[in-house]
């Protein structure tokens, strides 16, 4: 909703940050979103600068001290607190926030015929599933009693996909997409979360975060797709295109990836 992320924009704004006009929120695919430049950009562009008053973190809330929670469980559970506040001062990134629909796709919302399938084919991969599916239910039954089931299972999902590590959630860096060649880095400065391109971005190029290079099993299981600048397919349960041997049979291709972007850096990782 184009009227949401204006909302967005000027609540960041408001609250001390600043957020460039020489970005824009596109939709790439269908319900596929990401961040675009308008105009070239030289390296170091500032491009965000959101103050840490308006990220959904750990210490959102006053903590409670009776409760036994880690800092990731806080940040989950201080999310749903301020999403099921209708008077949240948070309330323009939250309302922008995927629902629980949007996650039809992940593997932690499989039926269980999509889970009997899976084991078919991915024994191995479904023991890592299987891991997440029960970090997920732990979750549900520690907090049932508090929090409705639906709500859990959102702020999880959310807080795989969406967050900061941490730094949680912050407001429109939802947005970036991830390439293991990013042009825009995130650094803490102060008060500040500082997003600044990494070289020369041309206008209409996308603005992606990397994640690190990351193996196509670790996309799957920590953020549910497989990398496509490894040249491999997004994951949607298409079992026969499944590649066992990717790393061996992309290595030229991402060295050559690696060369032509930056870097030494990353190509030392890569090897």
């Amino acid at each position: 909703d184009p009227n949401k992320v204006t909302a967005l924009v000027d609540w960041v704004t408001e609250n001390q940050g600043e957020i460039s006009d020489a970005i824009e929120v596109t939709e790439l695919s269908e319900n596929h979103y990401g961040v675009v430049t308008k105009t070239d950009l030289d390296k170091d562009c500032v491009v965000m600068k959101i103050h840490e008053s308006t990220s959904i973190n750990q210490t959102t809330r006053e903590a409670d001290e009776s409760e036994d929670l880690t800092d990731v469980e806080r940040t989950m559970i201080n999310l749903i607190e301020e999403k099921n506040n209708e008077d949240s001062f948070f309330s323009p990134f939250t309302d922008l926030l995927p629902t629980l629909e949007r996650f039809a796709d992940h593997y932690l919302r499989f039926t269980d015929e999509q889970w009997v399938e899976c084991k078919k084919h991915f024994p191995n991969l479904m023991t890592l599933f299987q891991v997440e599916n029960d970090k997920l239910v732990d979750f549900q039954l520690k907090h049932g009693d508090s929090y409705r089931k639906e709500d859990l299972e959102w702020a999880f999902l959310l807080h795989k996909t969406r967050s900061w590590n941490e730094y949680g959630f912050i407001p429109y860096g939802e947005f970036f997409n991830h390439s293991i060649f990013g042009n825009v880095a995130l650094t803490k400065e102060g008060e500040f979360y500082v997003f600044k391109t990494m070289g020369p971005v041309k206008a209409g190029d996308e603005l992606l975060y990397s994640y690190g290079v990351k193996d196509f099993v670790t996309c799957l299981v920590k953020y549910n797709f497989a990398d496509s600048t490894s040249n491999m397919l997004v994951f949607k349960y298409n079992w026969n295109k499944k590649t066992e041997n990717w790393k061996d049979e992309n290595k030229d291709w991402l060295m050559e990836r690696a060369k032509q972007y930056r870097s030494e850096e990353h190509t030392s990782e890569l090897q």
